[in-house]
């Protein structure tokens, strides 16, 4: 299920690079173990409206990797290309806020962030 929908993201985003046709994730391997489980810390929280969360996650490479198989047809050439993914790090900024709780009682803004109904989770 996640190695579906990370060939589909992938797909997506490389949907704009000439000759390439297919991106597959040929193998996926991720740490299953408590230990190396991803490093989470609340950085601001504003209620339910507005939360902003730093990830870090940087596995052992014996634990995390994989390959990537790209296909495609260039120049009348059609192409192969494997690619072993041999570490994995993650650090950044998750920002969430939930959707349908409307506005904070007697806010227009949440930390300089409109609060309408219908916003959406943004991560990034």
């Amino acid at each position: 299920e996640l190695t579906a929908a990370l060939s589909a993201r992938l797909n997506a985003s490389l949907a704009e690079v000439e000759g390439l046709a297919e991106v597959e994730i040929s193998e996926l391997r991720l740490p299953t173990s408590p230990a190396h489980a991803p490093a989470v810390t609340l950085v601001r929280y504003d209620g339910p409206w507005l939360s902003e969360w730093r990830v870090r996650w940087q596995p052992p490479s014996s634990q995390a990797g994989g390959s990537l198989t790209l296909r495609g047809r260039k120049f009348g050439v059609s192409f192969q290309v494997v690619m072993a993914v041999g570490s994995v790090r993650f650090d950044g900024l998750v920002r969430c806020s939930c959707v349908g709780l409307g506005r904070p009682p007697g806010n227009e803004t949440v930390a300089g962030n409109e609060t309408a109904a219908g916003n959406e989770t943004v991560a990034g």
